[in-house]
């Protein structure tokens, strides 16, 4: 999990067990950065539990294509299913290289 701030630079970076319990750690630690409907989820797929999760606990999510998030961590190897949430005050700005990034 990459949390950027308003100006798209990464202001947490962690890894969750892919549990329930992990799921509600998630939500969590993402309550930490304010209302859920204000901080969006970009993740590799449009489903799943861990979407169900986010979506119940009133985060946006929005399905990417995995080499977006594959260019915006460097083509470092993660989990599988990585996600990035944004503010929404800045719903499409992160740190990437120009044109290699779909978030």
């Amino acid at each position: 999990m990459c949390v950027v701030d308003d100006a798209g630079h990464q202001a947490t970076a962690f890894v969750i067990a892919h549990t329930a319990d992990g799921f509600d750690q998630l939500v969590a630690r993402l309550g930490r950065y304010g209302d859920p409907a204000g901080l969006p989820v970009a993740i590799e797929r449009p489903d799943g539990r861990l979407v169900d999760r986010l979506l119940e606990a009133g985060h946006p999510v929005a399905p990417v294509q995995p080499n977006a998030i594959k260019a915006c961590r460097g083509g470092e190897g993660r989990a599988p299913s990585t996600t990035l949430a944004m503010p929404r005050s800045s719903p499409n700005t992160c740190d990437c290289a120009p044109n290699t990034c779909g978030c």
